[in-house]
């Protein structure tokens, strides 16, 4: 029999059930997904598009998940992954979308780190649900930002959406731990995402990996492994990178719907001005 997943991308395949939004509902929008910090990012990033009239570029779109929304609110949208198997998921998506909708996105495949684009003129350009840490250097992350800057009108506005440094296990955590279980959307099964982090190296990264494991009735139970690399910061850091990039930093906030930021927040929301 042939294993109808054994050449995805488990990262990409499963992104869209991984990482529900509040928008999305179902099953699926479970109490992990507060745990995530990503319930209600969407409407920050409506309310930001709505002060700077766009356009916008979002940096490390994925399938689509905050882009896709800010499109079918009526914004022009260029985004920027790295990684074919998520734009080719995101494209995807883009055909059960109404013609306008697909004209306001641009899909671009570009590291972000040296972004080239011909439009420079973005009114608001996003780094979602920590895209910056998936840039695995500090030479690289500076680019990233002065990449960003650079594509940017004047007084513009660059949103950082991090976890606090806070909650991050920097010593790892060795044994598999089930993260949680949810729908397949793609196939209506059952499937359950188990973790391990790995220590911070000197240079700062981590190796986060572990397995998805998807019940099907006709082929049984399929293991899917996984393997991403990030490198977080904390505070201190993010900001000198900014202002190091040219930026004014706006406002840190601990969240999205503009709490108050504290050490004991679960998020850093950064709003910087070009």
């Amino acid at each position: 029999m042939v294993d109808p997943l054994a050449h995805v991308d488990p990262c990409a395949y499963y992104y869209d059930a991984d990482y529900p939004s509040a928008r999305d509902g179902g099953s699926n929008f479970d109490s992990v997904t507060g745990d995530q910090g990503i319930a209600y990012d969407i409407d920050r990033y409506e309310e930001l598009a709505r002060t700077t009239a766009g356009p916008i570029l979002e940096m490390g779109c994925g399938t689509g998940r905050v882009a896709l929304p800010l499109a079918r609110a009526g914004h022009r949208v260029v985004g920027i992954d790295i990684s074919r198997p998520m734009l080719e998921q995101f494209e995807q998506k883009l055909l059960a979308e109404p013609s306008e909708v697909q004209e306001r996105l641009l899909l671009v495949t570009q590291d972000i780190k040296d972004l080239d684009l011909e439009e420079r003129t973005f009114g608001l350009v996003t780094l979602a649900f920590n895209s910056l840490f998936f840039v695995t250097s500090d030479s690289a992350q500076r680019q990233a930002l002065a990449s960003a800057k650079r594509h940017m009108r004047p007084s513009g506005l660059l949103a950082v959406d991090i976890v606090n440094d806070i909650y991050i296990k920097r010593e790892g955590i060795p044994e598999p731990k089930a993260f949680f279980t949810r729908v397949n959307p793609m196939t209506g099964n059952a499937y359950t995402r188990f973790d391990c982090i790995g220590p911070c190296d000197s240079e700062g990264r981590q190796r986060i990996y572990g397995h998805y494991l998807e019940v099907d009735i006709e082929s049984g139970v399929q293991t899917l492994p996984y393997e991403m690399i990030w490198r977080p910061l904390d505070r201190n850091t993010v900001e000198n990178m900014l202002v190091g990039a040219g930026f004014t930093i706006d406002v840190i906030e601990g969240g999205h719907r503009h709490e108050p930021y504290t050490a004991t927040s679960q998020r850093m929301f950064i709003v910087a001005r070009a």
